[in-house]
């Protein structure tokens, strides 16, 4: 990792969208973000609470057993485990930022739980897929934004492989 490597949080859309494959919206973007944060473009940074809002995504859990359910609560403990980001904690003081940045923006609670999360780990960028915390745009030294992977996903021409 190079020591000018933005530090970027990643909110759950953005694991979802790698999560659950290439017809979600943004999925080349979501994964080219991860791949930087895994190969040290970026400084990958997240929160526990991104493992409990994957597992009880609605795609997954919709129709789905309990077994199941424990299978893809473990996977996604392990993706989030295996991508080399930065764990961050949440505090009684992050709890409160949250609830004030939810007023401030019409938020959510675990979106601006992540906001406040992201501000308190002195990122640069929140990226996320989700409209409500995109609408944040700037705040502080954060600007929140879909994923920018730093490589372009490659082209699709449509032509076979010579």
């Amino acid at each position: 990792m190079t020591s000018e490597a933005s530090r970027v949080y990643f909110d759950t859309s953005v694991i979802l969208g790698a999560l659950l494959g290439p017809k979600e919206r943004k999925h080349a973007e979501c994964v080219g973000a991860i791949q930087d944060a895994q190969a040290g473009r970026i400084f990958g940074v997240m929160s526990a609470l991104v493992v409990a809002e994957a597992t009880g995504a609605p795609n997954h859990r919709q129709g789905v057993s309990p077994s199941v359910a424990k299978k893809a609560m473990k996977a996604a403990a392990a993706f989030t485990q295996n991508t080399g980001m930065q764990m961050v904690d949440i505090s009684t003081a992050t709890g409160k930022r949250a609830a004030e940045l939810a007023i401030e923006f019409q938020l959510k609670g675990p979106d601006a739980l992540h906001l406040a999360l992201a501000l308190e780990a002195r990122c640069t960028h929140l990226y996320t897929c989700d409209g409500g915390l995109l609408k944040v745009g700037d705040y502080g030294h954060v600007t929140v934004c879909e994923p920018i992977p730093t490589l372009a996903p490659p082209l699709d021409f449509g032509c076979p492989d010579s």
